[in-house]
This record gives C-alpha cells, sequence and structure tokens, in this order.
C-alpha cells in the first residue's frame, strides 16, 4: 500500500496492489481522537468496496479490521478479517519505542 498526497493541501489518499492483480484506491482519514486510521475504498457500481481500519488501544497495541460491502450495497460493511498486532522487541534501527 502507498498512502499520498496529490497536492499538499488535499485529502490522504491510499493505493493497495497485491501479488493477485488487486488494486484498490482509498481514501484515509484520522478520527476525531486520531487513535483510528480509516481507508475507505471508492464506491464503484457493480463491485465490492472495501474498509480498512487501524486502531490504537490503550495497551500500546494496534486493532485491525477489514470489512467488505457487496456490490450494490456501498455502505453494508460486513467483518471479513479482524486482528491485533503488537511490536516484540526492540525496533532494528536501535531507536527507542514510541
Amino acid at each position: 500500500m502507498v498512502i499520498y498526497r496529490a497536492d499538499r493541501d488535499g485529502p490522504t489518499k491510499a493505493i493497495y496492489f497485491d501479488s493477485e492483480g488487486h488494486v484498490i484506491n482509498y481514501a484515509a482519514n484520522f478520527s476525531d481522537d486520531r487513535r483510528t486510521l480509516t481507508f475507505l475504498s471508492d464506491a464503484v457500481p457493480a463491485a465490492p468496496r472495501f474498509r480498512l481500519s487501524y486502531t490504537k488501544r490503550a495497551d500500546d497495541s494496534i486493532g485491525i479490521k477489514f470489512e467488505i460491502a457487496p456490490p450494490g450495497k456501498p455502505d453494508e460493511f460486513k467483518t471479513h478479517l479482524e486482528g491485533n498486532a503488537r511490536r516484540h522487541g526492540e525496533p532494528k534501527s536501535g531507536r527507542p519505542k514510541s
């Protein structure tokens, strides 16, 4: 996934590519409390829509949720995958954990 701004003051966007040929264009937005970053794909007629969210938790882990809405129902998301991630050990760069 590549996260970028097309214009300096424009919205944050992302584009996802994988080895199976999938390409997903996303708009990226932080929640008001800046704890959740959500990537929402463009609504395309007759195609599924995707939402990928990362939420920083109080225990310093990150919740990850990937949702899919069926074609023709762009706002009816259902969870496809959900999990947590946590860093173990010191970063390889030698910088302290943040």
